[in-house]
């Protein structure tokens, strides 16, 4: 389910999400994935924030 997937850092090898092909950004998979209606905004926001604090065992800092 969506608890095992996290957001973060594919540098330096991208996984299809490049600045060089215009309209891409990080995170647009998981955009059109909500857009679709695949995801919900919750898991959204899980896996960029939720998913990665259990993974390392701590809270992210917020700037």
């Amino acid at each position: 389910g969506v608890s095992q997937v996290l957001a973060g850092m594919d540098d330096p090898y991208p996984l299809g999400e490049m600045e060089t092909v215009p309209g891409s950004y990080p995170g647009k998979v998981i955009d059109e994935g909500v857009e679709a209606g695949i995801i919900t905004q919750q898991d959204r926001r899980d896996i960029w924030k939720k998913n990665v604090e259990i993974w390392i065992g701590k809270p992210l800092l917020t700037l």
